[in-house]
């Protein structure tokens, strides 16, 4: 960016210098056309004082008030354009006000992202419900049959049933059979609305 405002302060600065040449040679163009001093004292003076580095003005020349005048700059003008501190914000530096145009697009990817994570856990909590009911149910058939080996547990449950007998436990798993597949039910309920629902 500062590239650009360098550029854009040297083409200001070589149109200010044109300018300035243009209005400092008018008045000697007129003088010749007009033949106003034809003597060659005069026309060296004049020589003269163009071979000499010239003053810029400092000011905007004076017009009549219905014709206006060339447009010049100052150094003044230059150096408050090259230093930033003018007081009105440049061209290409977006109002801060302005809505991000990609806002919209990257909430769309994020709600995207949410709603795929979210039913990934929908689905991973269905199959661990479907993986202990299969489970409970493998137990249930051991129970029942003495000659099948006994299939374990869930964690913590082999304390508990020490000492119980195979009606007992065979009671107990029917329960835990039966909490799994309400909970299985509900998880595909949740999972199935989910998908059904239009993301906003």
């Amino acid at each position: 960016m500062k590239a650009s405002g360098r550029k854009t302060g040297l083409i200001l600065a070589l149109a200010g210098s044109l300018l300035a040449a243009t209005i400092i040679t008018e008045p000697a163009r007129a003088e010749e056309k007009s033949g106003a001093s034809k003597d060659p004292a005069s026309t060296d003076a004049k020589k003269s004082t163009q071979t000499k580095p010239t003053q810029k003005p400092s000011a905007a020349p004076k017009s009549a008030p219905g014709k206006k005048g060339p447009l010049v700059f100052t150094d003044e003008d230059l150096k408050k354009y090259n230093s930033g501190s003018s007081t009105q914000p440049a061209r290409n530096v977006a109002p801060s006000g302005s809505p991000d145009p990609l806002k919209a697009i990257k909430e769309d990817q994020e709600r995207a992202l949410w709603r795929q994570k979210r039913t990934s856990e929908l689905q991973q909590k269905v199959l661990d419900l479907e993986a202990r009911l299969k489970s409970l149910e493998k137990r249930r058939l051991s129970i029942q049959n003495p000659l099948l080996p006994r299939t374990p547990g869930p964690e913590g449950t082999a304390e508990q049933e020490i000492g119980l007998s195979g009606p007992e436990l065979l009671a107990r798993t029917d329960e835990e059979i039966q909490h799994t597949n309400k909970q299985l039910e509900a998880a595909r309920k949740d999972l199935a609305t989910f998908l059904e629902k239009k993301p906003e």
